[in-house]
């Protein structure tokens, strides 16, 4: 494949439409050519997705996104695999959507994802364990973002980019897929692999109503892993813990 053009912008949707068509052109190749098998006579007309690319990156798809409804599954060992696995499934939803992909196709997405992730490794637990201290304790909406984006990073450090593209093709249709995938795979190698912090920080600050709910449901959480000694509430360690 041609090598993609380094873009301007570390954000698809910051790109003017010549530009991005210019990076994900040979990506949208690529990612055909690889998955020719599981795409089967379903044709792309290369034209016609780099407009719907465009339009999706900045939030202008008109097509129909349909994804059933999907829950974390009831068999996760423990209530604290429950809560991390939560607010991360929350992150990555979010991280998904700034992306360009819609809400609701983000978070089925993210669910299967994370679900899968978490079930395979302890490891990546204890991980998102400390991931959930940092979006606790940071101070204001940028540093939130940059917390959630590191948890986000946790995870595809040990799932890998490919597993979030794969759960994607689970849950679209052929042609949806291809324009999910391409979304994906260019914009998390630019936000999570190049140096890209600032730019996904500054396409999450505006999920500032989403950022302030996940920092909550991030202490919620890390009560759940972190439950304090002898039924001790905060409010009696107020008091000097005294009974």
């Amino acid at each position: 494949m041609t090598a993609a053009p380094q873009p301007s912008s570390a954000s698809l949707a910051r790109l003017s439409r010549t530009e991005l068509e210019s990076h994900l052109r040979p990506r949208l190749e690529a990612f055909v050519a690889a998955h020719a098998p599981e795409l089967g006579r379903h044709s792309v007309d290369e034209s016609q997705a780099l407009s719907d690319l465009y339009d999706l990156v900045h939030g202008e798809s008109t097509m129909e996104w349909a994804v059933p409804a999907r829950r974390l599954r009831a068999d996760l060992p423990t209530a604290r695999v429950m809560a991390v696995a939560g607010v991360a499934i929350s992150s990555v939803a979010l991280v998904i959507q700034a992306a360009g992909l819609p809400a609701k196709v983000a978070r089925a997405i993210a669910t299967r994802v994370v679900d899968a992730a978490v079930a395979e490794s302890a490891a990546l637990v204890t991980t998102l364990d400390a991931d959930l201290a940092a979006v606790m304790n940071a101070e204001g909406i940028v540093d939130q973002a940059e917390a959630i984006l590191g948890l986000v990073g946790s995870i595809t450090n040990v799932a890998g980019i490919g597993r979030i593209v794969d759960a994607a093709r689970r849950e679209l249709s052929s042609y949806q897929w291809v324009l999910a995938g391409v979304v994906i795979t260019a914009q998390l190698e630019l936000w999570l692999t190049t140096g890209g912090t600032a730019a996904a920080v500054a396409e999450l600050v505006p999920f500032d109503t989403a950022i302030a709910g996940l920092a909550i449901s991030a202490q919620q959480a890390y009560r759940v892993c972190h439950p304090r000694p002898d039924g001790l509430t905060a409010a009696s360690l107020g008091r000097g813990g005294r009974s």
